[in-house]
């Protein structure tokens, strides 16, 4: 079904906001050259405070504005999709919760319209519970954007802060896309690789504080985009490598479809997504030292009952939400991005 014209600016939306770091600077130092005195004092007066003052510490808890989480372009995003979020299990607003979200994607969309805003209804499906929907502290520092994002009730994805918003009350969940960056490198249409071998920071977070474990995976987010294969000889899929040698990040290289049809632009190609939240996983609270053999083993065991539930997922959905699947879950155990430099 062809998308209408407000389903598609909904969706550039979130593709300009996840791109707007350029965009926020570009539209800093238009104000900074084009604006008068007290334009300028008021920019000087901001980037202080958001970089020498009290707001050069990101904070550990986001302000989430209810009228910025159910804006109508959020909705009209997800109905672009179309975008749903389905529910296994209930979840009890008396504890609190580490969600682990795949893949990542190119650009993340179904993990931003499912947790960090309304169009999917999160609140109600999930009374009780606050969503804290983390991302790079780099964000925080970026004119603008950082009110943007915590206007959202997201917050960085630091230790420190994970720690902060699961112990300061009951019904917090945080949720972090696992695979990151990397991840992203490997967002091939119809195939699910998750990078989770090496990913143990967010199990201990859940042991320290005694957090369920609820694993999500969302069919349909790599079809987003087409992106160059990691192995192809092909010079995007080489400069893809080299900057993650070089840089030790991975910069996916990819088109879309543009606002005229079967023209090439910024927008996700349109197609189903169905974003999955599993079943919470308990997790027992471990007080003693996180790295003692007895914290690692803690830390493992919980490790691998998530990568379980993580499979039982796939197998329970891949029959109803994959039907064009090529291949099957693959958890993915990437080498450091050091070790690329050799």
């Amino acid at each position: 079904m062809a998308a209408t014209i407000s389903q598609k600016l909904g969706a550039l939306s979130y593709v300009l906001f996840f791109s707007a770091g350029a965009w926020c600077w570009l539209l800093f130092f238009a104000l900074l050259y084009l604006g008068g005195f007290y334009t300028r004092t008021l920019l000087a007066l901001y980037c202080a405070y958001i970089w020498f003052g009290p707001g050069s510490t990101p904070p550990r808890t986001g302000s989430a504005t209810p009228f910025l989480r159910g804006l109508w372009v959020w909705r009209k995003c997800a109905e672009y999709c179309p975008m749903t979020l389905v529910k296994t299990a209930e979840l009890d607003p008396e504890k609190t919760y580490v969600f682990g979200f795949h893949p990542h994607g190119i650009i993340s969309m179904s993990a931003f319209i499912s947790f960090a805003t309304e169009a999917l209804n999160v609140s109600k499906k999930f009374p009780g519970i606050r969503f804290y929907m983390l991302t790079l502290v780099q964000n925080f520092y970026i004119p603008f954007i950082r009110d943007f994002v915590l206007a959202h009730g997201m917050c960085d994805c630091a230790r420190a802060t994970c720690l902060h918003l699961l112990t300061r009350g009951k019904g917090n969940a945080i949720v972090l896309c696992v695979g990151g960056a990397r991840e992203a490198l490997l967002a091939q249409p119809n195939h699910f690789e998750i990078v989770l071998g090496r990913r143990l920071g967010f199990v201990r977070i859940a042991v320290q504080t005694g957090s369920a474990l609820v694993p999500v995976l969302s069919f349909g987010e790599n079809n987003m985009y087409l992106v160059a294969k990691p192995e192809d000889g092909t010079f995007t899929a080489r400069l893809q490598r080299n900057l993650l040698k070089l840089l030790g990040l991975g910069f996916p290289i990819f088109r879309g479809t543009g606002m005229v049809l079967s023209s090439i632009g910024m927008l996700p190609y349109q197609g189903p997504i169905h974003v999955v939240v599993g079943a919470p996983i308990d997790v027992p609270k471990f007080d003693g030292d996180i790295n003692s053999e007895e914290g690692k083993r803690a830390v493992s065991e919980a490790h691998a009952k998530y990568v379980a539930a993580l499979r039982g997922i796939w197998d329970a959905h891949k029959g109803h939400y994959a039907l064009e699947r090529k291949g099957t879950l693959k958890i993915v155990d990437l080498p450091p991005a050091a070790a690329l430099r050799h």
